[in-house]
């Protein structure tokens, strides 16, 4: 029995038969990213990994945020993930590079956090080279670095997903639902993870309409953005973000994210589409 398998299952079993057939359709493919311990300068230029410097096209610059550079958060070949990405949603080769400021560490609540993160798309056939190390991360102290592997996964959202929301789910059935996240997670190697696509593993709250509403200039570091007139007229494109990347912190690195927390990478699906990465948002979670 595979891992959906097991996870259909427990669905079935969950007494949550009126939502059944919903959850099961519900359940999203992720591409599981494996950690292990490398030194960078073990790493080939061009291949996956989280932290260290990143290897980029000739010509092209280590990205800054207010004449500080940005810290490398992951590197993802593509070919290397292809393979476990049924839905075909990224181009079949070619790099992603992942920025964003470790020193401040935004929360992704405030629309000025925009530029304190940055997704960089390297199309194939480019010349690749590794960047050295800037001063100023030298100073401050960069990450170290861990070679990355793939393999498919499946993922269970979160109760407070909108599309879980959409259910209506009762009281008994939010009891049984929780016991079935519990079940699920129970499951599976839980330990750290990082994941392109999928439902997110969530540390507090969905973060879909949080991304819709602060990229639309709404702040939401209070209810009172939620609250907003416009919130509501917003709302609906909320459906439209999708997790592009989760990343765990990895002490043996030095990437912590406030307290045991994680990075989470957005993309509106339709930005997907067009190979623009130009407006990923970035929102910190953590215990």
């Amino acid at each position: 029995m595979n891992q959906r398998e097991r996870i259909v299952e427990l669905i079935t079993d969950s007494g949550l038969d009126r939502v059944k057939q919903s959850l099961i359709e519900l359940l999203a493919d992720s591409v599981r990213l494996n950690s292990e311990p490398c030194p960078d300068d073990e790493i080939g230029i061009g291949s996956s990994k989280l932290g260290g410097c990143p290897d980029l096209p000739v010509g092209v610059e280590w990205p800054t945020y207010g004449g500080r550079p940005l810290n490398l958060i992951a590197q993802l070949n593509l070919a290397d993930v292809q393979p476990y990405e049924p839905a075909q949603r990224l181009p079949r080769e070619g790099f992603l590079s992942f920025f964003y400021d470790a020193l401040e560490q935004p929360w992704g609540f405030d629309p000025q956090d925009k530029g304190r993160f940055k997704v960089i798309y390297s199309e194939p056939g480019l010349q690749l080279q590794r960047l050295p190390e800037p001063e100023e991360l030298s100073e401050q102290g960069n990450f170290g670095a861990m070679r990355l592997s793939s393999q498919l996964d499946t993922t269970f959202p979160s109760i407070d997903t909108i599309e879980v929301v959409q259910l209506d789910l009762n009281v008994d059935e939010d009891e049984l639902y929780w016991e079935l996240t519990d079940q699920i997670a129970g499951s599976k190697d839980e330990t750290l993870i990082h994941r392109m696509f999928g439902h997110p593993d969530t540390i507090q709250n969905a973060m879909q309409l949080e991304c819709q509403l602060v990229t639309n200039g709404i702040y939401c570091g209070t209810s009172d953005g939620y609250d907003d007139a416009r919130a509501a007229e917003l709302a609906p494109g909320s459906s439209d973000w999708k997790l592009l990347l989760q990343v765990d912190s990895e002490e043996g690195i030095g990437t912590i994210w406030g307290i045991d927390g994680r990075l989470y990478f957005w993309i509106r699906e339709q930005d997907l589409a067009a190979r623009n990465f130009d407006h990923v948002w970035v929102i910190q979670q953590c215990t």
